[in-house]
């Protein structure tokens, strides 16, 4: 693919100095070897910028998980390059005063900043959840220390960078911070300003279940609604007023594109911000970028019997990809398992047990509780390899779609390999951020 030959040349063209420009006197293999580690670091973190700022080209081949997850796995693979780059250029003949000494040059102590920065930016991602450190605070930390890695690291390679003295490596060097920072302001404060500029309008607030609101968002006017898939995703920025707050968050698509005029995203409260959706009005303000994502029956028309899993309000893309396949009749064999906590939390249950009375698609609907009411006299329990087997025999034929809360889709992807279903035939978008 173009977007991947792309990056993958942006990253080792540093790396070309490693067969032109000699090493020097008393500076052998491992020498170079240290350089290479070290341009092709720095590449990579210029890099990350792109990888981040959420550009369709980057996104659509892959899916938005995929990329975070590739922008996560290279931030990890440049601390490990930089770390041992300057252990490298010591074995390989700078001597390790390099390493141990602090009566060094300042742009080698801008290095040892410049590494510094750079593992606690990826310690404090690794382990936010265990700091108790909120996603927004996070996210400005993340871009704070982010400029600050890009600009020492910068400083350091120009001071005393081997490479550096050549005129390709010295325009090669701005280019790469010229990028990063130019993609880095376009995504935190050029963009937001343009959508915020023209907003989206919330035209419906409907709570589904207890605590669940779907939000019914239309463009401007003279503006029509953008193309999605079902199953699709969205960034949304409420400016609602009123004191409350204003952050941007990734929701699931809940409506079908093949309802016009507003696109809907259904939210339950749980987090800060989350618990406060409930407060949204008719007419509020919602900066809109999307769609993203490829966890879609739309993209795989191959896909004739599915099984569908869900967990609370992750039937929201499963509710949308049904929506999609009802309106088109088409003619697929499909299960759900839905799984909830109480009759009360079931969103959808209306419509998706009328569905079933459809036959294109044919759909089997099975409801699972894990606190059932002494009335329900449906299945109990979890969605576990027993209530796959019981309820979906011929499981091992299907492609699955999943989608539900972390620990509910660590044990149904247990639980499907057990069963002998093919990773290729599992379909899920995780997001880790």
């Amino acid at each position: 693919m173009m977007v991947v030959a792309a990056y993958a040349l942006a990253v080792l063209l540093p790396v070309l100095g490693f067969f032109w420009i000699p090493s020097g006197p008393g500076h052998g293999r491992v020498f170079d070897v240290g350089r290479a580690a070290g341009m092709a670091g720095f590449a990579i973190l210029m890099m990350q910028a792109v990888l981040a700022a959420r550009f369709k080209f980057t996104e659509k081949p892959f899916g938005f998980d995929m990329v975070i997850r590739f922008h996560q796995a290279m931030a990890a693979l440049a601390l490990l390059l930089l770390a041992f780059h300057p252990f490298l250029l010591a074995v390989g003949g700078a001597g390790w005063d390099l390493v141990t000494s602090f009566d060094v040059s300042g742009g080698i102590l801008v290095g040892r900043v410049a590494l510094g920065v750079l593992i606690v930016n990826v310690g404090v991602s690794i382990f936010r959840e265990r700091l108790n450190l909120e996603f927004e605070k996070w996210r400005v930390l993340h871009g704070v220390l982010g400029v600050l890695l890009l600009v020492t690291i910068f400083a350091h390679g120009w001071a005393v960078g081997y490479d550096l003295t050549h005129l390709f490596y010295q325009v090669l060097w701005i280019a790469f911070l010229v990028l990063a920072v130019l993609v880095f302001l376009y995504h935190r404060f050029v963009r937001p300003a343009i959508l915020a500029r023209r907003p989206w309008r919330v035209t419906e607030v409907e709570e589904v279940v207890p605590k669940v609101w779907t939000l019914g968002m239309s463009p401007p006017e003279g503006h029509s609604a953008y193309d999605y898939l079902p199953g699709q995703f969205h960034f949304l920025t409420f400016r609602r007023g009123r004191d409350l707050p204003v952050e941007e968050h990734h929701f699931t698509i809940s409506s079908s594109p093949t309802e016009d005029g507003q696109v809907a995203s259904t939210i339950k409260e749980s987090g800060d911000f989350t618990a406060t959706i409930g407060a949204t009005r008719v007419g509020d303000a919602v900066a809109v970028l999307g769609p993203f994502g490829r966890f879609s029956t739309a993209l795989h028309p191959e896909d004739r019997k599915i099984l569908f899993i869900a967990g609370g309000i992750g039937i929201t893309p499963i509710r949308s990809m049904l929506r999609y396949m009802a309106d088109r009749r088409e003619d697929r064999d499909v299960g759900l398992l839905f799984g909830n906590v109480t009759e009360s939390a079931i969103a959808f249950r209306q419509e998706l047990e009328a569905l079933t009375e459809g036959q294109c698609p044919k759909l089997r609907l099975v409801h699972i509780l894990s606190e059932p009411g002494e009335d329900w006299t449906g299945p109990t329990g979890f969605v576990d390899q027993e209530a796959i087997k019981t309820h979906c025999a011929d499981v091992g034929e299907r492609s699955v779609y999943l989608c539900g809360p972390g620990p509910m889709s660590h044990m149904v992807r247990s639980a499907l390999e057990s069963l002998g279903v093919p990773s290729q035939r599992l379909r899920e978008e995780k997001f880790s951020f």
